[in-house]
């Protein structure tokens, strides 16, 4: 094979990326894939970055294919190297977002023969991708097709379904490029069409159970898209049904237009037992299934449930009737065309989620009286909170799952105006945070904040040398606490508690997490009481690039903030 074919079939690569669109690429090191990241490195349409830790670069491209909504690439060497993209490929097929896994290869000849870093990559990501390319080695009479494919292949990172895409580029040596003539032949435009919405005639039973509703809401849960405020706020006016935005929703702290006595935003609270208003007859969940594992023992057995979601089955309780797919807007606009409801409807509605409302707000008291006692001491919902507050409309919140999205739904009312969320919730990993938030940060034009747990933070620590590539303030808010202390609040807990393999389920990091950060040349502040924290995130988002803020919180804090709060709050209520 002619070197100059290779470096003209990698060239044809790179062009491809650049004409779909596409302008963030993640390169982890190694020697098969020479000929994509020189090819790379000189297209002037890409922005290049390299990354150590194939994990870190798949999750690092995740970050921007998240906020950006356009696919990322991250390109990766052959063999195990490969594999490591293996857990953002998942989190990527399960949140919908658009990430092209370009892998290079070994010839087949040197399959099943022991050469070093080969493997069978063929369909590597098994049914997480959305679909497999191989481009074959270069060869004269297809290399027309290297841009044909790259073209398929990004368009099915975005449509029907957007998630991830792996092309596998296999090479012969020589690897090195050689200078090459500018290629004129254009690649493929694919235009693609506006999701189809369902007919409204189709939506007339969900229609009819709307309408026969006498206690509604409408659960806001997670989307790769958000809904449009004013079409939420005419949704909920319309109907008379309470919106619950639930605490991974993207746009919980962004509800503008939406009228407040309409929003039910305390139900992290009751679900968990602590004065639980009557259950709905109807709910109406746009987006992804919510995150309390309540939800099934609140709903009764005869509350009917309306699924509205754009690709998939959100609906892990199965008790949905309808699940409507497709342009959720649309879908929503259509259900809303030709409905009405009567003034005696409407009033019945409102006093529902008048009462919703209301036990919203009894439940942020108790919060409120309960911090407002400890004003001074560092807590898990104290930090999640000066979290939130700290950040604006521009701003860009990215919360690590376990505990931390918890705390949100716990500690933080919904808003007008605030800060965008970006959660991980596809497969609910822990894994890759840190570089995910720095992708995140790095195609934000402003400000992003990480909050995570201390295992989160040990599991990705050496995504910390992807925070190099933050230029926009990054506050980390590391929430120490010892370990896993969610196992507190499950049944497991009282099995385990006290006892020598307790370890095993807190697996308590036991990371100094200063000197981690001084070993990655990210700057660090300790915080023990709410103003060190509040002082440390003013400095954080006045600073360019990362900061690493070790907020130290007692070990069983959060559980026992919480036992207390509901014992107020059941006393309250009763």
């Amino acid at each position: 094979m002619s070197a100059e074919l290779t470096t003209r079939w990698a060239a044809e690569v790179a062009r491809a990326l650049a004409d779909a669109g596409v302008r963030r690429v993640l390169i982890a090191p190694g020697s098969r894939s020479t000929p994509l990241v020189f090819a790379c490195l000189e297209q002037p349409r890409l922005s290049v970055d390299s990354i150590i830790d194939e994990r870190c670069a798949g999750f690092f491209a995740l970050g921007v294919a998240k906020i950006s909504g356009e696919p990322a690439v991250a390109i990766t060497t052959s063999g195990t190297a490969a594999a490591h993209l293996y857990p953002a490929v998942i989190e990527a097929a399960h949140s919908e977002a658009p990430l092209l896994a370009l892998t290079a290869d070994r010839p087949a000849g040197l399959q099943q023969v022991s050469a070093p870093q080969t493997i069978d990559q063929t369909r590597l990501y098994g049914p997480f991708a959305r679909g497999f390319f191989d481009l074959g080695l270069p060869c004269e009479a297809h290399l027309a097709s290297v841009a044909r494919k790259l073209t398929q292949a990004l368009a099915l990172t975005r449509d029907p379904s957007p998630g991830p895409v792996q092309v596998n580029v296999p090479f012969d040596k020589p690897l090195e490029p050689q200078p090459l003539e500018p290629s004129a032949t254009p690649s493929p435009r694919v235009i693609t069409p506006r999701r189809a919405a369902v007919d409204p005639a189709e939506l007339a039973a969900a229609r009819r159970a709307v309408g026969d509703a006498k206690r509604g809401l409408v659960v806001l849960g997670p989307a790769a898209r958000a809904v449009a405020p004013a079409l939420l706020a005419e949704l909920v006016e319309r109907t008379g049904f309470a919106l619950v935005p639930d605490a991974q929703c993207s746009q919980r702290y962004a509800l503008g237009g939406v009228a407040t006595e309409a929003i039910a935003d305390g139900a992290d609270w009751w679900l968990g037992g602590a004065g639980a208003p009557p259950p709905p007859d109807l709910v109406l969940q746009l987006g992804g299934p919510p995150l309390h594992a309540g939800w099934g023992r609140w709903l009764s057995q005869g509350t009917t449930l309306l699924v509205f979601g754009s690709h998939g089955f959100a609906d892990p309780t199965q008790r949905a009737t309808e699940v409507v797919l497709g342009d959720v807007d649309a879908n929503v606009r259509g259900l809303l065309a030709g409905f009405e409801s009567s003034r005696e409807a409407l009033g019945r509605r409102r006093e529902y989620r008048s009462r919703l409302a209301a036990a919203s707000a009894r439940a942020f008291e108790a919060v409120d009286a309960h911090l407002a006692r400890r004003a001074t001491e560092l807590s898990e919902l104290g930090t999640a909170r000066s979290v939130v507050d700290a950040l604006g409309p521009q701003d860009v919140l990215v919360v690590g799952n376990s505990s931390p999205i918890r705390l949100l739904g716990l500690a933080c009312r919904a808003r007008a105006v605030g800060p965008r969320l970006v959660v991980q919730r596809g497969a609910n990993g822990i894994d890759g945070l840190l570089a995910l938030a720095a992708g995140v940060a790095s195609a934000h034009a402003g400000r992003t904040a990480l909050l995570l747990g201390d295992v989160s933070f040990q599991h990705d620590v050496g995504g910390l040398a992807t925070t190099r590539l933050a230029r926009q303030p990054l506050p980390i808010v590391v929430l120490d606490n010892g370990g896993g202390r969610l196992f507190e609040q499950l049944p497991v807990w009282p099995l385990v508690s006290g006892r020598a393999h307790e370890r095993f389920w807190t697996t308590p990091p036991e990371l100094d997490i200063g000197a981690a950060a001084t070993a990655f040349g990210v700057p660090h502040e300790r915080a023990q009481t709410v103003l060190e924290l509040e002082r440390g995130l003013t400095r954080a988002l006045e600073r360019g690039g990362a900061t690493v803020l070790w907020a130290r919180v007692p070990a069983h804090g959060a559980s026992e903030d919480q036992r207390s709060i509901a014992a107020r709050l059941q006393e309250a209520t009763a």
